[in-house]
């Protein structure tokens, strides 16, 4: 039998535990969790994106049990405002339909050439029924358009202790201890064994490395932690607000001259998370996320400097980084868990049933660094191309991009054209919705496109508002069908 040893701390240790346990065949692996004290403030909120859903469903995790542990919501997308800008709306879900056959994009800029003042997001289901506090279900209705996923807005610690009871109630070998170091082979290529503060020594085949400074990873050899391409820091404010009156379904990403502020709802309180350059005075700072929050007191503050890098390859020797611990990534969105359950997938597909470990582990850095590349573009393109005034976004503007986002931002703008890529974790549709809501307007489309109709382009358009505006109608409000899912409401 393997024996595999989990190190980490709060929710990445507990859904990479959960995810494990349940998936692996029995008997195949001995699973030993080693749990450091948690690094979470009370005050952090997760806004978790649509496939963390269907994981919870395969680990036997109740969505109500969740929104209720953990004064839940549900995240339909995320609000995009800032000074001199229209405000635009990042929802999980599709915008447009095909008309007569034809991809909907390009006949939009068709019709926006053509004089047609509605936005993007008014062919959006999804975020018309966020914006007006209704929550659109996926069903019957919803799929007759496309998609329309969701995720969670749910405190951190309230998570992470919902996760471990229910890794402990699997009956889990689990050590809690203040310090955990890792013991290297003779030759010092591998990981032996990890030295709890105890003096206790827990042995294993592979270990997983859920820290946030990739404390098991950095001690290898050959582990390489490439720094962010700009090279400089962001110093981070996370702190509470009261709840809102109406829970939105949505988060909000405020841009302010000196950083940016998001709010993430949930039913006791409303996270909030101000990012700013690492230069700033933390009372400055303070001030400024109380502004753009409409807040005149911000409780539970504290106060983070992220370096954001990542190791060139997360799985070395016999030791696996998985989320932080593989990369920071900057945090236009929360993509922690998302990088956690990445490698639990690709883990658990690659899973070496032999002594030698070489082929997976190989295809496993592979396909990670693709994966991870393709999250870093997005969010780089929020800082390459943010409209916002201020020194914070004018030292944004001229950072490094990669290669592979300068190319598709210039096809964007050609063509309207999103070029596809393997392991992409954002659709086309949040690629578009993002591109012009930070003014990238395409100059022509396909030509293909020309083909159909106006007459008919026209009516479809005319057919399809009407549809979202029928379909959004029939939506419950968000406030009221949370009650409806959480036992004891």
């Amino acid at each position: 039998m393997t024996r595999l040893v989990l190190v980490g701390h709060d929710a990445p240790l507990w859904l990479a535990a959960a995810v494990l346990h349940r998936a692996l065949p029995p008997g195949s692996m001995g699973l030993t969790v080693i749990a450091l004290p948690e690094e979470d403030g009370p005050a952090k909120v997760y806004a978790t994106q649509p496939p963390l859903e269907s994981l919870h469903t395969r680990i036997g995790l109740d969505e109500g049990a969740l929104l209720a542990a953990t004064g839940g919501t549900f995240s339909a997308g995320q609000n995009v405002t800032g000074p001199g800008s229209r405000p635009f709306f990042h929802a999980w879900a599709a915008y447009g339909a095909p008309i007569e056959g034809q991809t909907f994009f390009p006949q939009w800029l068709r019709a926006r050439a053509d004089g047609m003042s509605a936005d993007l997001q008014q062919f959006c289901p999804g975020a018309i029924a966020a914006i007006n506090g209704r929550m659109m279900l996926p069903g019957a209705e919803s799929a007759r358009f496309g998609r329309c996923d969701y995720g969670y807005h749910v405190q951190a610690n309230a998570y992470a202790d919902l996760l471990r009871g229910h890794v402990e109630r699997s009956g889990c070998a689990v050590h809690s201890v203040e310090q955990a170091h890792p013991v290297l082979t003779t030759d010092g290529e591998a990981i032996a064994a990890i030295r709890l503060d105890d003096g206790g020594i827990i042995e294993g085949d592979l270990f997983i490395d859920l820290t946030q400074d990739a404390r098991l990873l950095h001690d290898l050899p050959g582990a390489r932690r490439i720094a962010a391409e700009d090279g400089s820091a962001t110093r981070s404010l996370t702190a509470l607000a009261p709840p809102f009156t109406r829970i939105p379904a949505f988060a909000e990403l405020r841009a302010g001259p000196g950083g940016w502020l998001r709010l993430k709802p949930t039913r006791s309180a409303t996270g909030v998370e101000y990012h700013f350059d690492a230069a700033e005075d933390d009372s400055a700072a303070l001030e400024a996320a109380g502004r753009l929050a409409g807040c005149a007191r911000l409780d539970g503050v504290s106060f983070q400097t992220r370096e954001m890098g990542r190791f060139d390859r997360p799985w070395v020797s016999n030791c696996i980084a998985m989320g932080g611990a593989a990369e920071q990534f900057d945090c236009f969105h929360d993509v922690e868990l998302h990088a956690v359950q990445l490698g639990l997938v690709h883990f658990l597909a690659l899973l070496p049933t032999g002594p030698d470990r070489t082929a997976a582990r190989e295809e496993y850095n592979r396909v990670l660094a693709s994966s991870f590349a393709r999250i870093r573009d997005f969010q780089h393109a929020f800082r390459a191309l943010a409209p916002w005034p201020g020194a914070f976004w004018d030292k944004a503007r001229v950072a490094p991009i990669s290669d592979e986002l300068a190319h598709r931002i210039a096809l964007f703008r050609a063509r309207g054209e999103v070029p596809p890529h393997e392991d992409e974790s954002f659709s086309e549709d949040s690629w578009r919705v993002m591109l012009t809501g930070l003014g990238i307007m395409p100059e022509t489309w396909p030509p293909a496109a020309d083909r159909l109709d106006p007459a008919q382009l026209r009516d479809g358009l005319r057919t399809m508002l009407q549809f979202i505006r029928d379909a959004v109608l029939a939506q419950p409000d968000h406030a009221r069908c949370l009650p409806a899912l959480i036992p004891g409401t």
